[in-house]
Parts: C-alpha cells; sequence; structure tokens
C-alpha cells in the first residue's frame, strides 16, 4: 500500500493540519525574518537554548513549531510580569 502524505495524519501535536508546502523546518534566516530579528540575534537565542535546534549534518534547522512556542512563553512570561 502507498503511504502518500494524504495518508499520513496531519496532526503533529496541537499544530494545525500539514499540507504540501507546509516546512516543518526552517533555516535561520527564514526563522529570525518570522520572528523580525537579525541573524545575530537569532543565533544568540539558539545559543542560550531559548529555542531548540535540529542538526541535519551540517545544516541547522529550526523546528517551526518551536518559534510558535517560543512567542507564546514570552508572551506568558511578559503576562506575569504585567501582573505582578
Amino acid at each position: 500500500m502507498d503511504k502518500s502524505i494524504s495518508t499520513l495524519p496531519h496532526r503533529i501535536g496541537d499544530e494545525s493540519a500539514l499540507t504540501p508546502g507546509t516546512k516543518l523546518l526552517l533555516d535561520v534566516h527564514e526563522a529570525a525574518a518570522m520572528l523580525g530579528c537579525g541573524k545575530t540575534t537569532f543565533y544568540t537565542l539558539l545559543s542560550h537554548g531559548e529555542i531548540p535546534l535540529v542538526k541535519i549534518g551540517r545544516l541547522t534547522k529550526i523546528p517551526a513549531v518551536s518559534l510558535r512556542e517560543y512567542v507564546t512563553r514570552k508572551l506568558v512570561e511578559h503576562e506575569a510580569r504585567v501582573a505582578l
């Protein structure tokens, strides 16, 4: 039986359904652009463990879901500080 992408589960955790062309992993430039920061700032976030990365050979890839989790975590932290 052919296991094409259309027969695979369409959910990973609580994330939106995957569609053809949806990237699971981004390069550093794409991820930095999505956060609206520069490459140097993004590498700092990676080195401090703020955003997890995936190494594929020599390539550094960023799980797209990690960016959403990072932003959500920062919003929660901000709301907690403001509430004090």
